[in-house]
């Protein structure tokens, strides 16, 4: 009996250690075993960034004051692999996304209310042949101009045979700005002028009185951050940051006129300026539409209560391409 319970037990043990050798070669060879590739899953996922974790984008659309219909959020078939037939994906929105991203990064987006848009379809087609389909959005963008608006989204469910992804691919962050006609980039062609103490006082156009010095180049390019429909925020001299911006009220419509004679435009110091600028003097500001170029004429004592040095800021800030 003894003998027989011997022979039984070799038996399974050696039945047992085969099959795991050959369950080891068949996992190492790749004929058995759990399968990772997204790709070969065929996986739909949330695509709005490729580089970190956040899924978060934020985009400018141009401004407009009739209904635009625009791009929001790319939906997408993992590893850019086309369909072989129309996938059909439904998302949902998920203000909670919004206020987690917030709480995350120190952010103040919001959702828009639900009269201010219009989202044609919550069921996003993949179309045969291509790997990416889109939530779009219908509205009015000049009533988002200086609004800081996001949505933040969720992929429900997906036919065809395909998987929802896995973790953050399945949901993200979409938010959106509206950029007025003169938002961009500018070269700056300018100098700095600098006189200590006590200075001689400047008035536009005299020349710049003897004594000067120019502190050159001017910081370039500059950029023209939207605010509203015709103001934009602009950095002064080779300062940076919300303390050091102006703010430029350009005539709407400016930017789409060929006339080559220079527009006046106005401009204030943005609500948080240093104390530095209280007594600065607005000199000569204009925007020339056909080149879509601003000359600005600025001077200032850069300390509070004139002790400090006078300077004459010359920039003439022309829109690149």
């Amino acid at each position: 009996m003894k003998n027989k319970f011997i022979k039984l037990s070799a038996f399974v043990f050696a039945t047992v250690a085969l099959a795991s050798c050959l369950k080891d070669k068949n996992f190492d060879n790749g004929s058995a075993g759990i399968e990772n590739d997204q790709a070969q899953q065929k996986v739909v996922s949330i695509e709005l960034t490729t580089t970190d974790t956040l899924n978060f984008l934020n985009t400018s659309f141009a401004a407009a004051a009739t209904t635009s219909t625009f791009n929001l959020v790319p939906i997408q078939i993992a590893g850019g692999a086309a369909a072989t037939t129309d996938v059909h994906v439904v998302v949902a929105l998920d203000p909670t996304l919004v206020t987690a991203y917030n709480l995350a990064n120190g952010t103040a987006y919001t959702t828009p209310a639900s009269s201010t848009y219009t989202i044609p379809s919550l069921t996003v087609t993949i179309p045969a042949g291509q790997s990416r389909g889109y939530v779009q959005i219908s509205l009015i963008p000049n009533n988002f101009i200086g609004l800081s608006s996001a949505f933040g989204l969720r992929i429900v469910s997906v036919d065809g045979g395909y998987l929802v992804a896995a973790g953050y691919k399945s949901y993200g962050v979409a938010a959106f700005g509206i950029k007025n006609e003169f938002q961009g980039s500018y070269s700056n062609a300018g100098v700095r002028y600098a006189y200590p103490v006590p200075f001689v006082s400047y008035t536009y156009p005299n020349p710049v009185p003897a004594g000067y010095s120019a502190i050159v180049p001017m910081p370039s390019p500059k950029f023209a951050a939207t605010i509203d429909a015709t103001h934009n925020a602009i950095d002064m001299a080779n300062q940076g940051g919300a303390g050091h911006q102006y703010y430029v009220n350009t005539p709407a419509g400016a930017s789409t006129s060929t006339s080559t004679t220079p527009i006046p435009v106005t401009i204030v110091l943005s609500p948080n300026a240093l104390a530095q600028y209280s007594n600065i003097s607005y000199q000569h500001y204009d925007y020339t539409p056909a080149t879509h170029t601003y000359h600005f004429i600025t001077s200032y004592n850069n300390a509070p209560g004139g002790s400090g040095v006078y300077r004459i800021l010359d920039e003439t800030l022309t829109l690149q391409p």
